[in-house]
């Protein structure tokens, strides 16, 4: 399950993976989407607003406390996409 800025609950996901976007506690810096790219497996994670460079990363649970990899750190680049993804599993994407 993937969430947009608004909080709205997208179904997007690798098989029986699921995703989502983390809005809270932490500050909407940018509009993070995220959806499947149904031909490689990855998920495409896309953002706008907020001020570049640009930091996202991925987190196993919501409150980025465990798990947390930097997937960009600091770029001036606007989308990713993100190859490491395990069936089943839950991720959180965070872009600051």
């Amino acid at each position: 399950m993937a969430v947009s800025f608004d909080g709205t609950l997208l179904g997007y996901g690798r098989n029986d993976s699921t995703l989502a976007t983390a809005a809270f506690p932490f500050p909407l810096a940018a509009n993070l989407q995220a959806g499947p790219d149904k031909g490689t497996g990855k998920v495409h994670l896309s953002w706008s607003g907020g001020s570049p460079p640009y930091t996202l990363r991925r987190s196993d649970n919501a409150q980025f406390t465990i798990g947390v990899t930097t997937l960009v750190n600091e770029q001036n680049i606007t989308s990713y996409d993100d190859p490491v993804l395990n069936d089943g599993k839950t991720y959180y994407y965070l872009v600051d």
